[in-house]
């Protein structure tokens, strides 16, 4: 059987089709989708982008900025000199030395910290585990002296104290059932505490003997509890001594009686002098244990970050040095002709007088104004990337020669005039032109980057929305520098290859 349609059934199959396709469309293509950025490792250059103008070149002043020994002077007036070429340079054995000092605390720190990652050898662990197995024998040899000690006490008591106590007990019987019901306690008291740590011992000193007695928890907690259980000995004799003078009589005589308290004394000096020894020894088990535990444990984040800290620097402090070096030396910032040299080999020369003077090889030099808030930033000799309004499409390079100290007031704004050399001559460039300056203050290769779009800036902290298992989550980072070409400089919060959402907002 064949199913007509009429014509307007089709019109209204038609219809929901249209809609239903074009609202699937809507949705699927109205449903946001995320994009992601990932952390990876790049240089970052730091720029201050300014506008000057175009002057004929004048003579670039070079100064020393401490005072020395002249040592080394390699051109003479008129000499052709090459960017970068040394031109004058000053005794630098002293900083030589200082360098080589800090270049060893720096290796020193180092050498801390790869130590302390690398955990111990294997040498120094077994020998800090005999030191361990040693302290469990020393403190076995102190127990059994305690305990024979102990033996000594309990024969006095038997033989003297409750001897002579039973003999005077029908003279003085209400006054002594005090002093000998606590005496008698204590006795009792002492009797079980040592029969408890024998027994114990026999116990610790299998487990000592076997492969591994630091791993045995009873024998720690019974090392921990011979001494209190060995001081009820000590406390029985402390009852014996009151009992001894309650049985002072007729019968018993003074003599007597001090013959038995020089006797209890004596063993009681020898019974705690055993104690203060056992006790030295079960501290030194957990000592050895402690110093066991810190070696083949993992090193905490917090030693990590004090020797990481100093590593840190001793490498900053070698770094300052270094700079300090180079500026016993002289360079010419840009090509060009040397005009003047005012110091001779073996001369003495002074910070902030000329020292070199020279004219740029390219003929031409730009000066622009830097804004206070950028100056900071820029230094002598800085690489400058210049292009001209007159010659689009083409990129010259160029070296700042000179930083006014005083500044320049343009329109409100305080400004420090600069001047920047350029390193090739063209007969294109023309002097009045307009130049465009992007000056490189600071280069960081290989560290992590993020692009700026992956960042949220609030008042409260920077942060990223970093995706973890699957889900969104936002993560505070800590950042450097920013490139001119859009990356951020990432110090703390993200590693290589971490995906983050790109955001592309920038808030406050």
């Amino acid at each position: 059987m064949v199913l007509k349609l009429s014509l307007k059934t089709w019109l209204w199959i038609l219809g929901a089709a249209v809609i239903l396709g074009g609202g699937y469309f809507v949705f699927h293509k109205s449903a946001p989708k995320t994009e992601l950025v990932k952390a990876k490792m790049r240089d970052v250059v730091d720029v201050v982008t300014v506008t000057g103008s175009i002057e004929p070149a004048t003579s670039i002043n070079l100064e020393f900025l401490s005072s020395g020994k002249v040592v080394y002077r390699p051109v003479w007036v008129g000499s052709q000199v090459s960017a970068s070429q040394v031109l004058m340079s000053l005794d630098g054995r002293d900083i030589n030395l200082q360098i080589q000092k800090a270049e060893a605390v720096q290796e020193g720190n180092q050498a801390k910290l790869d130590q302390l990652k690398a955990g111990a050898t294997s040498g120094t662990v077994a020998q800090l585990e005999n030191a361990l197995a040693a302290s469990y024998e020393e403190a076995l040899v102190a127990l059994d002296t305690a305990l024979t000690k102990a033996d000594k006490a309990f024969t006095i008591l038997r033989s003297d104290v409750y001897t002579q106590t039973n003999t005077v007990r029908t003279d003085f019987q209400l006054q002594l059932d005090s002093s000998v019901a606590k005496a008698q306690n204590d006795k009792n008291a002492a009797d079980a505490a040592e029969a408890d740590v024998r027994s114990m011992r026999d116990v610790a000193a299998v487990s000592i003997a076997g492969p591994n007695p630091s791993g045995n928890l009873n024998v720690d907690l019974f090392f921990q509890k011979a001494p209190a259980e060995l001081n009820a000995v000590s406390q029985s004799l402390v009852s014996s001594v009151a009992l001894l003078r309650a049985v002072i009589s007729p019968t018993v005589s003074q003599s007597t009686v001090s013959g038995y308290l020089t006797d209890i004394a004596g063993v009681q000096s020898e019974l705690n002098t055993a104690m203060t020894s056992l006790t030295d020894a079960v501290a030194a088990i957990q000592s050895a244990k402690d110093a066991l535990r810190v070696k083949i444990e993992p090193p905490r984040a917090v030693d990590l970050a004090v020797l990481e800290a100093n590593v840190n620097s001793a490498t900053a402090d070698v770094a300052i040095l270094k700079e300090q070096k180079s500026d016993l030396s002289l360079v010419a910032p840009v090509g060009g002709t040397v005009t003047a040299l005012n110091y001779e080999i073996g001369e003495i020369a002074r910070p902030s007088i000329t020292a070199v003077s020279l004219i740029s090889r390219g003929g031409f030099e730009v000066e622009a104004n830097v804004p206070e808030v950028d100056i900071a930033k820029v230094a002598l000799a800085d690489r400058v990337k210049i292009t001209f309004d007159s010659l689009p499409g083409e990129t010259f390079d160029g070296k700042v020669t000179h930083i006014d100290p005083a500044e320049t007031v343009v329109s409100g704004v305080t400004n420090y005039k600069i001047k920047v050399a350029l390193e090739i001559k063209d007969n294109r460039i023309k002097s009045g032109g307009t130049a465009n300056l992007a000056i490189e203050t600071l280069r960081k290769p290989h560290v992590l980057t993020l692009p700026q779009f992956g960042i949220i800036e609030r008042d409260d902290g920077t942060f990223v929305h970093k995706i973890v298992n699957g889900k969104e989550e936002e993560v505070k980072i800590t950042t450097g520098i920013r490139s001119s070409d859009g990356y951020v400089e990432i110090l703390s919060g993200l590693q290589e290859g971490e995906a983050v959402v790109n955001v592309g907002v920038k808030t406050h």
